[in-house]
């Protein structure tokens, strides 16, 4: 599924093109982000956002400046590095994916993500190479940004991409939302359990 939920946090590319593409990982869940992303006090916006069952949502049209990687720190990109005088926003593409830093990305998160970078990088005639597509963390380097994500299986999918059938997309959803409902069975469990303690307690 595809959503467009614009966000308040963008500025124009003042004629800029577009050279590639920044992957990130949200460290929180989607519904964070949407609230983050859409608050004009937060100053802060990516292009897409990719979540744990593989939906993409876009936050900034891919020809407006979002506000995700325009801090340098200690850079290490050749891309960033060759325009060290420009904000790196300017002329990047955000992509921030629905994932802890200590979580991998799920299957349909990195065919969706390796489908949507395909796309873009066909659109702005941007090489499918890593001097391309950049981790947040070779912008600033006091981030770890995006975690350990494989970058490598990243842009190997966006030459060859499995296909996957809604049926099967359908099938990975109920899956997610399977693993979810016993997660909250177990919460409540614990819970009730703590609370049965506490009656005996008092007693």
């Amino acid at each position: 599924m595809n959503k467009y939920i614009k966000s308040p946090n963008f500025s124009s590319r003042n004629g800029q093109q577009v050279l590639g593409c920044v992957i990130h990982i949200t460290d929180g869940d989607t519904r964070s982000v949407i609230s983050h992303f859409t608050n004009p006090a937060s100053k802060v916006s990516a292009h897409y956002l990719i979540s744990r069952n593989g939906d993409i949502i876009q936050f900034v049209e891919e020809s407006k400046v979002a506000w995700h990687a325009g801090y340098k720190v200690r850079p290490t990109a050749k891309l960033v590095l060759d325009r060290i005088e420009l904000n790196p926003n300017s002329y990047l593409i955000g992509i921030e994916h629905e994932c802890l830093s200590n979580q991998d990305l799920t299957e349909i998160q990195y065919v969706n993500s390796a489908k949507l970078l395909s796309e873009i990088c066909k659109r702005w005639s941007i090489p499918l190479s890593r001097e391309f597509i950049l981790k947040h963390n070779e912008i600033r380097r006091d981030k770890s940004c995006p975690g350990i994500v494989s970058m490598e299986k990243l842009i190997n999918l966006t030459f060859d991409p499995p296909q996957i059938s809604e049926i099967s997309e359908l099938q990975i959803k109920i899956s997610l939302l399977q693993k979810i409902l016993e997660l909250l069975k177990t919460i409540t469990f614990y819970k009730k359990l703590g609370s049965n303690d506490d009656c005996e307690l008092s007693q």
